[in-house]
């Protein structure tokens, strides 16, 4: 199973990392990043990442109107023929499966077609009772997050299964994808 994500990113250099590595280690093998209006080291960043990963990445203009639309579409559009699913997500979110060490396996109970995407649902962390940036890892300083009823996590993010063509679309909002089989 080939997993990929889509992420559009902004001033994330400090995280970039982290979250690339994460990601990896989870099953994503191909990341197709887009970064957005950066004023710090993303695009450096990313360059140096691209030895150790599978990195495609582009910069787009500061002056797009709905950039992370234009992002979703231009990636699944050029790229969704080439894996079995794309994940589509921000560089704050984390995506994981609570049961299973990689997302492959979890995806496996989708393996018969019939399923084109998925949403999960957000799970906010909040400042886990830090005032300023702590040094260390993401995953290790924010351990907290709101509770299941917390307006924030009725939000979802998307897992869209690759090879759609034409029968994929995005609903004016980077959480709703359309597919028309």
């Amino acid at each position: 199973m080939d997993l990929a994500i889509c992420s559009i990113q902004k001033n994330r250099a400090m995280w970039l990392p982290e979250w690339i590595a994460f990601h990896h280690l989870v099953g994503f093998e191909k990341f197709y990043i887009y970064l957005h209006a950066c004023d710090d080291q993303s695009a450096e960043t990313i360059e140096f990442l691209s030895r150790y990963f599978d990195i495609t990445s582009f910069e787009l203009s500061r002056d797009l109107q709905k950039p992370q639309l234009l992002a979703y579409h231009h990636c699944y559009k050029n790229y969704g023929n080439l894996h079995d699913w794309i994940s589509f997500l921000d560089g704050d979110e984390f995506l994981f499966s609570p049961k299973e060490i990689s997302i492959k396996n979890s995806l496996l109970n989708f393996s018969d077609d019939t399923v084109d995407a998925l949403g999960v649902y957000w799970r906010c962390f909040g400042s886990s009772g830090h005032s300023m940036e702590p040094v260390g890892l993401i995953t290790e300083n924010y351990r907290y997050r709101a509770n299941d009823s917390f307006h924030g996590n009725q939000h979802f993010k998307s897992l869209v299964r690759g090879g759609l063509g034409d029968n994929f679309s995005i609903l004016n909002n980077s959480h709703f994808f359309g597919t028309l089989s």
